[in-house]
């Protein structure tokens, strides 16, 4: 797979939102020391297969034996990462290791036990400032992204989980299982 040449098939649009999450991700790795080289390589192709049409993704999905739940079937745009992260894993590239398939793979929800690159892409793809009215909560996850990633990510999870509860939206179960794996960790003492 030539991930390289799907790159330079993106819109500039995209692009330019992949080179803000780059910008983004290395800041929160340098923040907790850690391997900037695979953070910006899986930042870069996080959103490789981000305008690949719904009917595609699910039949990548079938093709590269990708598990598809029922919330998928009715989401299938949220497959993009999982998709994305197999075409990484089959391109031969020396930075496709576990810890970077795993972060293009979950860029968009969040999983229990995530890894630190992985937790770095997440909160890097949503801190992008051109997704700041999508969530007006950005700045309370960025203070935190310095510190400490979970604590990060249980903010995210939180203000989205509540935020799509508002707005009467369908809320992905890996998003509820995330908050409530994190919310054993800080209890109320998060905020």
């Amino acid at each position: 797979m030539k991930i390289d040449e799907f790159y330079k098939e993106l819109p500039i649009s995209l692009i330019e939102h992949t080179n803000r999450v780059i910008r983004i991700a290395i800041k929160i790795g340098k923040a907790h020391a850690l391997d900037l080289e695979k953070i910006a390589f899986a930042a870069k192709y996080h959103d490789l297969a981000r305008i690949t049409p719904d009917e595609i993704l699910l039949s990548e999905c079938k093709k590269l034996d990708i598990p598809v739940s029922n919330f998928d079937k009715q989401l299938p745009m949220l497959l993009h990462g999982p998709v994305a992260a197999s075409w990484v894993r089959t391109s031969n590239n020396v930075m496709a290791v576990p810890e970077v398939i795993e972060a293009v793979q979950n860029h968009s929800i969040a999983t229990p036990n995530m890894g630190q690159i992985a937790k770095v892409v997440f909160l890097a793809d949503k801190l992008d400032p051109n997704k700041a009215q999508r969530y007006p909560f950005q700045s309370k996850v960025h203070a935190a992204s310095e510190h400490d990633l979970d604590k990060a990510l249980l903010i995210f999870t939180h203000h989205e989980i509540a935020m799509r509860l508002k707005l009467n939206q369908h809320i992905h179960p890996q998003s509820i299982a995330t908050r409530h794996y994190l919310l054993q960790q800080f209890g109320d003492s998060y905020s």
